[in-house]
């Protein structure tokens, strides 16, 4: 495996640890603003989730640079690819959310899905540890071997995800990984392109205010009315 680490320790799982427990953390909030309706709440879930998706993705691009150096066909890489896929469905689960929540309105839809990336992110773990503490990967025992630390206790759920291993592709994903990064930057260099042409400028400025939309708030000339903001789009929807 490749030497990413940190304080001599893989960084991966010390990455993992964040989006792990705040896409969880999100779901609490959800179920307390189901049961209570108090806005806070909802605002604490929209933010949960966004620093579940900066950190999920530094957590999946440094398990991407472990996941190269699995060798092929082989029993490891299976577990990794299932790992690695899950992953990015609760990714995915999270910014569709996002998009969502955006609008100020969170309903049946966007908490069925913040339950799918929970129950998503629960059976990739445990590939994750499975691969650690079964197979041994970056694992370097006191003697200085690299095998598993003793055999772990077997149950249905175990069996049951085990044999589910017999569906997922032994082959190394990188390269389709590298394709689909490579149509992403494709298309941004092209909408690039196209508003070059059109005279648009890109700007990390804030939208004009009669143009901000339902994220939007009137804000004053020189003045970002940050709360309004953020009070207007994730406003509480009636109860019905």
């Amino acid at each position: 495996m490749p030497k990413l680490t940190y304080a001599e320790h893989p960084v991966h799982p010390v990455i993992n640890d964040f989006p792990a427990a705040l896409v969880p953390t999100s779901l609490v909030f959800d179920m307390l603003h189901l049961v209570t309706r108090r806005h806070s709440f909802k605002v604490a879930s929209f933010f949960t989730l966004l620093l579940a998706l900066l950190t999920g993705g530094a957590a999946a691009a440094t398990g991407y640079a472990d996941y190269r150096e699995i060798p092929a066909d082989t029993e490891e890489k299976r577990v990794a690819n299932a790992h690695a896929l899950l992953n990015a469905g609760v990714l995915a689960s999270v910014m569709l959310q996002l998009l969502i929540r955006a609008t100020g309105r969170v309903g049946v839809f966007a908490r069925l899905l913040n339950v799918a990336a929970n129950v998503g992110l629960l059976t990739s773990g445990w590939y994750g540890t499975h691969l650690v503490y079964r197979q041994g990967m970056r694992v370097e025992r006191a003697d200085g071997s690299g095998d598993a630390l003793g055999v772990m206790d077997r149950g249905p759920v175990a069996d049951a995800l085990e044999n589910a291993l017999a569906k997922v592709p032994a082959s190394d994903l990188s390269e389709f990984v590298e394709k689909i990064v490579g149509s992403v930057q494709q298309a941004a260099d092209s909408m690039a392109d196209r508003a070059s042409e059109t005279g648009d400028e890109w700007s990390d400025e804030l939208p004009a205010p009669e143009t901000q939309g339902e994220l939007g708030n009137p804000v004053l000339e020189g003045e970002t009315d940050v709360t309004g903001t953020v009070n207007e789009a994730l406003a509480d929807e009636p109860v019905r």
